[in-house]
């Protein structure tokens, strides 16, 4: 019996200390949950195609010159002060071909090599602004120097006979693009170039606690020309389609079921899409036609009964399919992604496992 009470004492003290001291349960295993917050799953499909010049920044120079000139009109005395400044753009220029595989990597860190049409598998990334980099290769053309002048004229007139001064300023601006042709180099050439959403920043933003693809395509805004020179700053677009917005929300859970949605990354045919149709195999289990998907467009998930699909892709009002998918088999739970891509003249399909 009085070993019964001390022990029920003991007890006693344990449940004092942890109430003094705010005891909680803390689990034995498992990771923390800071380890899953401030990042991002990322995976990259590269449907980037065709032949396309590019301009590599070499170097840019100021320089700045002054020069008087005087003159005599009979009666008035001209006196012309110009300050010249220059501004010296210079680009190497390359050829590439977009259908040869290139080398991927963020913020530095190289992920793997893509052939056209392919993908790779999905990454833990951080979050936030990420320099996305493709190299490639490319044949050394020319060289480009794109000179912009401004030429502030300081004027001033002397009437001689009158002694009286008048002053005139004014600014005149030029451009001038210069080409230095060059042989083409032995081999192939490196060529670096970063992808971004817009075409234009250095970074992609890489949203917390989401999953998503980047689908490299062709460019989405139209080339930068400068006096009818085509300079390329970013030759391949990026764009962001969600898997999922949070890792908190569930993914195709109803019973029987997948998750199908279609993207748009071919630019053959017309430039305002293409018409795309998925039929279950079986019977009355379902259909989606979606009569126009704009090129670098995504559908939203559409959830099916899993089992089998024909998935064609037609022009933009027509009946006739272009390419067709048969028996393309969907597994309850998982969620994929049917895409249009370029082959050769025309355009094809290909589907992408997301879960």
């Amino acid at each position: 019996m009085r070993s019964r009470n001390a022990a029920f004492r003991a007890l006693l003290l344990v449940a004092g200390a942890c109430i003094a001291f705010h005891c909680v349960d803390v689990p034995a295993t498992g990771p923390s949950q800071d380890q899953f917050d401030f990042r991002a799953t990322v995976r990259y499909i590269y449907l980037a195609r065709g032949i396309d010049t590019v301009a590599y920044f070499l170097h840019a120079d100021t320089t700045k010159a002054t020069t008087t000139s005087t003159r005599s009109t009979g009666t008035v005395t001209i006196h012309d002060t110009v300050r010249t400044t220059s501004r010296t753009r210079v680009y190497l220029r390359y050829t590439i071909d977009r259908a040869n595989p290139v080398t991927l990597s963020v913020d530095g860190a190289a992920m793997g090599t893509l052939a056209y049409g392919s993908a790779t598998s999905y990454f833990n990334s951080a979050a936030g602004n990420r320099a996305v980099t493709l190299r490639s290769t490319g044949v050394h053309i020319d060289t480009l120097t794109a000179i912009d002048r401004d030429s502030v004229h300081h004027v001033q007139y002397d009437t001689i006979a009158t002694s009286k001064h008048s002053t005139d300023d004014y600014t005149v601006s030029s451009h001038v693009s210069r080409l230095n042709l060059v042989s083409p180099l032995s081999g192939a050439v490196p060529l670096e170039a970063n992808i971004t959403a817009d075409s234009t920043s250095p970074t992609s933003v890489f949203t917390t606690n989401t999953k998503f693809t980047i689908c490299i395509t062709a460019p989405l805004l139209a080339p930068t020309r400068i006096n009818g020179q085509l300079l390329h700053y970013g030759w391949a677009s990026s764009v962001q389609v969600y898997e999922r917005e949070s890792f908190n929300t569930t993914g195709i859970a109803i019973p029987d079921s997948c998750g199908i949605r279609f993207f748009n990354g071919a630019t053959n045919g017309s430039a305002a899409g293409k018409k795309i149709r998925i039929r279950a195999v079986a019977p009355d289990t379902g259909s989606y036609t979606k009569d126009t998907l704009a090129f670098a467009a995504s559908t939203p998930y559409k959830r099916f009964h899993s089992g089998s699909f024909t998935i064609s892709v037609f022009k933009l009002g027509s009946n006739v399919a272009v390419d067709s998918l048969v028996n393309v088999g969907m597994i309850t739970g998982r969620r994929y992604t049917v895409a249009v891509i370029d082959k050769d003249s025309t355009y094809t399909l290909r589907t992408y496992e997301d879960e």
